[in-house]
């Protein structure tokens, strides 16, 4: 048996209230709901919360132990100040709640219980595991929907097409990789962002994101602008079309300084020229407000015998 877990399972007595707590209260998204049955919402990669009725647990798995449930989820964060803030929003759904205080494990954290009673420790675990597990979690969450915030552009790489879509730095059919986005920055259509949380795996000395990680970021934000960019060029919706697809022609990257660890990079490009099936994007990299790399790519519309 691989060592992996899809699916936890708690046993409710009214899966419509549990509904309205997770969703509505918590804002939550489902995966599948069958009401008054079962109602999942994904967690993790891989990972769904299943809420099973109460009655089709037992018919199936047998009774439920009454009583406090020898269980806790734990929804982990990166500062106590976020423990607080996650309690605060359990609170106004209506959760009973435990405030947060520190331990003496190293960390901070408090509890709320859902309607059943299900204990949820909110948690900020200071060492690299802690913040190495939100940025994992984070990562797939911001990656899992191809849906646009309100305000926000669309990700080229959610439009890609689907034989074209499987790059380890930005392949939305990837779910391994990267999943990095890349989207207009404003409504001149000259500039991008993209936006990446490295994690604890990609370090090079302790403290610092090892280089490779960095030319990586730059490469597919460059392809990703160079999609945006021609896509619009050759008036293609994209959310109604889709992307035009670009590969690698040519890559630069200079180092400005070490990439400090914990910090999301912000990667702006700016598209300096579109010339036929090429397209030439100037990167900035920046980390904490300071920039670390910068970077040249030459993109080529996706060749035909590379498609799959």
């Amino acid at each position: 048996m691989e060592q992996r877990a899809n699916f936890v399972t708690l046993a409710v007595e009214d899966v419509d209230r549990s509904r309205a707590f997770y969703v509505d209260g918590l804002g939550w998204q489902p995966v599948f709901e069958a009401p008054g049955e079962v109602l999942f919402l994904p967690v993790g990669h891989g990972l769904v919360l299943s809420l099973w009725s109460r009655a089709g647990f037992t018919a199936e798995v047998g009774e439920p132990s009454t009583g406090l449930a020898p269980i806790t989820l734990a929804h982990n964060v990166l500062s106590p100040a976020e423990v607080d803030e996650v309690l605060a929003g359990a609170a106004a759904a209506g959760a009973p709640v435990t405030p947060g205080e520190q331990r003496e494990w190293g960390g901070y954290s408090g509890y709320f219980a859902d309607p059943d009673g299900y204990r949820w420790e909110v948690a900020h675990d200071p060492s690299p595991l802690g913040d190495d597990l939100v940025t994992q979690s984070r990562r797939w969450l911001a990656a899992r929907t191809p849906s646009p915030v309100a305000g926000v552009a669309p990700a080229v790489q959610d439009h890609y097409p689907e034989d074209a879509a499987h790059c380890y730095g930005c392949g939305a059919r990837n779910p391994q990789g990267h999943q990095l986005k890349t989207r207009w920055a404003g409504e001149s259509r000259t500039e991008t962002v993209t936006r990446f949380v490295p994690g604890a795996e990609q370090t090079a000395m302790p403290g610092y994101v090892y280089g490779g990680l960095v030319a990586s970021v730059v490469d597919c934000s460059g392809t990703g602008s160079a999609a945006l960019a021609a896509t619009h060029a050759a008036g293609r919706d994209l959310e109604a079309e889709g992307a035009l697809r670009f590969v690698t022609g040519t890559l630069e990257v200079r180092y400005v300084r070490p990439t400090p660890m914990g910090e999301e990079l912000v990667v702006t490009g700016r598209i300096e020229e579109l010339k036929g099936r090429k397209v030439t994007v100037l990167l900035t990299v920046e980390a904490a407000g300071s920039v670390v790399a910068e970077g040249r790519v030459v993109a080529l519309q996706l060749p035909d015998e590379m498609r799959a």
